[in-house]
């Protein structure tokens, strides 16, 4: 009898070593987890693992190229030669949990972008719930990091930021490692031999950048405990060493608010910030966010340091100066946009808009929610479309998504576009099928 093709195949799979398909799918699927999203952030500019790179042997190339390199042939070279086999398995181990590593260490952009991203969907949230019932979807609404107040605050917004489609091929890629290491067949000794190497090899070559987060993260305690032993010469040493290695530290409120505590208390009245904070010091108010009482009083100081911020910057002599400036005018901003809160929430819009318009320079997407929020209350749905269309193409976060949809749905209603009003709607509906109640009662009238 002839055999086919198709008897042919299954005898050859059937010859195959037992680890052969088992490895190809793991292989198959670690692969595949590399064209998902890597970094997620709580609104928009998620990172895909295709966008990631490394530098290997001193040039710059893409991590998915080499990651896939040394997995694909970690296990084609399982019979041909086992050691190279190992050490390659392992090389794969440690590329793609270097991932994490290497961003906490290096990659201060990151946590910025999910510092000022959390604050942004924390406002919107606020906002929006005084209005409109919130939409809901299966995407999780984790509690954001809103400060870095520690060295747990940066492990706590890595996890946040790392996706399931890392956690996928990490899972994967141990799965073929142990496969692998299992039908090496070498003692454990020289199998975790081959690891131990690889790893130190890894900490040694970013031993210093291991270091400056060690250093940096002990500072945050030190720059507090040097204020209140009255040595404010030596936290202003520290806040400016601190900054110097991790300028992520810099956009710490916990930290720059010390670090001018320590400043007020060194120099008083002689340094140049101080002559526009002179009511924070007589009130005594240093704290690490605008409370009520003090709101007023950081809203006077940002006003006076904008009319003079170009004058003032000429001054400032070292790196902690300059960053300070800056924190000062966050801080001045984000007492303003508390101050349109509360407008908001005695539905004085006028006056919120008025504020919105006058005193948030940046046409940021937190100003440009508050303008297409208002503009719709105030009974100017053009311009509330606009805004509101750019917040769409801005947001990628689902469930605050299908709300911007349809409040871009709102505004066309409320022109008198029903058609573009429906098509709005039924986007806002298709993010978010499973409790969409805003799309359902507005498409129920449209």
């Amino acid at each position: 009898m002839f055999s086919t093709a198709k008897d042919i195949t299954l005898k050859h799979l059937s010859n195959l070593p037992k680890y052969w398909v088992l490895g190809a799918v793991l292989v198959a699927m670690s692969a595949l987890s590399l064209l998902g999203q890597w970094f997620v952030f709580p609104l928009y500019d998620s990172i895909y693992a295709t966008h990631i790179k490394g530098i290997f042997l001193g040039v710059s190339v893409p991590f998915y190229m080499v990651f896939l390199m040394a997995l694909i042939s970690s296990y084609l070279t399982i019979k041909i030669n086992p050691i190279a086999a190992l050490i390659l398995s392992w090389l794969t181990v440690v590329l793609v949990f270097s991932i994490p590593i290497i961003t906490l260490l290096y990659n201060d952009g990151l946590f910025l972008s999910y510092l000022v991203q959390s604050k942004l969907s924390i406002a919107i949230n606020q906002i929006s719930v005084l209005y409109l019932p919130l939409n809901q979807v299966s995407q999780p609404v984790l509690e954001p990091v809103t400060d870095i107040a520690n060295a747990w605050d940066t492990v706590k917004i890595l996890m946040a930021t790392l996706s399931v489609s890392w956690f996928f091929c990490a899972f994967f890629v141990i799965g073929l490692h142990l496969l692998i290491c299992n039908n090496v067949r070498l003692e454990k000794k020289y199998t975790f031999g081959v690891g131990f190497f690889i790893i130190i090899f890894f900490i040694t070559a970013n031993i210093e950048g291991i270091n400056n987060f060690i250093v940096s993260s002990q500072n945050l305690k030190t720059i507090s405990q040097l204020n209140t032993e009255g040595k404010s010469k030596q936290a202003l040493d520290v806040c400016q060493l601190t900054i110097r290695i991790k300028p992520l530290y810099a956009y710490s409120d916990s930290m720059m608010g010390d670090c001018f505590l320590a400043v007020l208390k060194n120099y008083k009245y002689t340094h140049p910030l101080t002559s526009y904070t002179n009511l924070v010091w007589k009130k005594n108010v240093i704290i690490k966010a605008p409370s009520l009482g003090a709101e007023p009083l950081f809203i006077y100081t940002y006003n006076k340091l904008l009319i003079n911020e170009i004058e003032l910057r000429k001054t400032l002599k070292s790196d902690l100066d300059v960053q300070l400036l800056n924190w000062l005018l966050r801080y001045g901003e984000q007492a303003i946009l508390s101050n349109i809160k509360k407008a908001v929430t005695k539905h004085n819009e006028s006056y919120a808009l008025n504020q919105v318009l006058t005193l948030i320079k940046d046409d940021n997407l937190l100003k440009n929610y508050y303008l297409a929020m208002l503009y719709n209350k105030s009974e100017n749905p053009e311009k509330s479309a606009y805004y509101y269309k750019l917040l769409v193409t801005d947001i990628e976060y689902k469930r605050i998504k299908a709300d911007m949809l349809c409040g871009l749905g709102d505004a066309y209603h409320l022109s008198g576009k029903y058609l573009l009003a429906r098509k709005a709607y039924f986007a806002c509906r298709n993010i978010d099928k499973a409790y969409n109640f805003r799309a359902a009662k507005a498409l129920s009238g449209t």
